[in-house]
């Protein structure tokens, strides 16, 4: 008799040009992450043949939430639960050796992970569920996730449609601008969660930010700022050679509006979102308005007049 698997998690790399699922047979079993190498022929290929196995003693019992990749990294997102969390997991494979053993982190969080993506250089940028967006870079000594850094005051926009605006269509009260600390609205019983996307457009780091409040994305150009140099102190140093040297103060990630998409009609009830960099597309799967249907929105994120329902 064959094991029934159900998928928990995908994601896909555009950058290596794989795409990941985590797999499990059934509740309290180990899961297994699997690499699907994606042809020219769109045929897919399994890298190891069933996957690797992610055991329960590595995410401490925990539940995988999120699951990303840049490059080649693939990182496993782990939490108690959605309602009570205060530690996360990170699990970090390497496409090229996922029969080996993981990297492993931990941090602390305060409030829900909803969405993560990875960018260069092993940085992630989480979102959780009070609409803040994190980063941090991963390393096994548990690392610390920071604001994302806005450059400029990002302002809400008037997302009514003009050509059906009336007298007696209701206006909604705009949302407090994005200043400083780049975050978005949280969901509501109407509104669900927002979602993040990533890729490179002309070699340049992009991060797409859904925000369903708003009925927009909003795309940023991201870069790493410098780490400031920390001081060493009695409670914070560590020896090593026999020499007292400071950890490094952990670098932030800086973000520069460079577009948003606005429409409450095409951009309505998003659910999931994927970069496509052959096209320097963003796939939308959204809601249709007054209908239980799904639509496919292809916005070309390299366009300043980009967005459309897919045919």
């Amino acid at each position: 008799m064959r094991l029934v698997t159900k998928v928990i998690l995908l994601t896909s790399d555009t950058q290596s040009q794989y795409l990941y699922t985590l797999t499990s047979a059934k509740t309290g079993a180990n899961y297994r992450l699997h690499a699907y190498k994606m042809l020219q022929d769109g045929k897919l290929t399994e890298k190891v043949n069933n996957g690797t196995e992610v055991k329960q003693d590595l995410i401490n019992g925990q539940t995988p939430l999120l699951l990303t990749a840049w490059g080649g990294d693939i990182y496993v997102i782990s939490a108690s639960s959605q309602a009570n969390q205060n530690q996360a997991t990170l699990l970090n494979y390497q496409v090229d050796k996922l029969g080996n053993e993981p990297t492993k982190s931990e941090i602390s969080i305060s409030t829900g992970l909803v969405s993560a993506v990875a960018l260069p250089d092993k940085q992630l940028v989480l979102l959780h569920s009070d609409g803040q967006l994190k980063s941090l870079h991963f390393t096994p000594s548990k690392p610390s996730e920071n604001g994302v850094v806005v450059q400029q005051t990002v302002n809400t926009p008037w997302f009514q449609d003009a050509q059906t605006f009336t007298a007696a269509t209701p206006i909604a009260t705009p949302t407090t601008p994005i200043v400083k600390f780049l975050t978005i609205p949280p969901p509501t019983a109407q509104t669900p969660q927002s979602l993040l996307s990533a890729g490179l457009i002309n070699k340049v780091p992009h991060l797409f930010v859904v925000d369903n409040t708003n009925h927009r994305v909003l795309n940023f150009v991201v870069t790493p700022n410098a780490a400031p140099t920390a001081s060493a102190t009695p409670n914070n140093n560590s020896v090593v050679g026999g020499r007292v040297v400071a950890p490094s103060a952990p670098a932030t990630l800086s973000a520069r509006l460079e577009q948003q998409y606005v429409s409450a009609n095409v951009v309505s009830g998003v659910k999931s979102s994927a970069f496509d960099p052959r096209l320097n597309h963003l796939h939308l799967l959204a809601g249709a308005k007054n209908s239980a249907a799904s639509n496919q929105v292809d916005i070309n994120v390299s366009s300043p007049t980009a967005c459309s329902k897919a045919p």
